[in-house]
């Protein structure tokens, strides 16, 4: 029995002839429509996880009013559930205890990370722009336009902390210095 002369049939699995996919043609010339993203939500699809996290960070920042004896005092929802996890710990609550010093532990190793980076970006700076600096010197060339200055990124090696004392670009290296007058009465 061929396909043509088949008996109509109303199994699903067997559809009639004229319901058929013909030869060489597909079920669906379309395709699968693409997917479409929520706008306002960016890139990341809006998934309901980023929902989630926009809300908690909305709600974490938001300003929440908190009474301490006689005291009442507005702050960040955030600061005030910390506030209450540290009077927890202190009242014996481990549980509250072991967070929050897993919480002070991952920020503690966060600043001493970006602090380190910090300090290993100003010693390669020293490194790379000192020559260039002392070439210069040398020549009896004009100083290059690189700043900050290198002798102007401060390493306390004692601490590791990296401070900048003087210009930090071109305007402000070509800016009047201010000058304090004396207030003496002349003579």
């Amino acid at each position: 029995m061929t396909k043509d002369t088949r008996p109509r049939s109303s199994n699903y699995r067997k559809p009639p002839v004229e319901h058929q996919f013909k030869k060489g043609k597909s079920g669906n010339p379309n395709g699968r429509p693409k997917k479409t993203i929520e706008p306002g939500l960016g890139a990341l699809g809006g998934g309901i996880a980023d929902r989630l996290g926009a809300m908690a960070l909305d709600e974490a920042t938001r300003p929440v009013t908190v009474r301490e004896g006689d005291k009442v005092s507005e702050m960040p929802a955030m600061q005030a559930l910390l506030r209450t996890m540290f009077r927890a710990a202190a009242q014996g609550d481990t549980k509250a205890a072991r967070q929050l010093l897993e919480l002070i532990a991952r920020a503690e190793s966060g600043r001493t990370g970006t602090a380190f980076e910090i300090l290993e970006h100003a010693f390669q700076y020293k490194e790379k722009y000192i020559p260039i600096f002392e070439k210069h010197e040398r020549e009896g060339l004009d100083p290059p336009d690189i700043y900050p200055h290198p002798d102007d990124v401060l390493i306390d090696e004692a601490t590791g902390e990296v401070t900048l004392d003087g210009p930090m670009s071109k305007e402000q290296a070509g800016a009047p210095i201010p000058t304090m007058r004396s207030s003496l009465p002349s003579r």
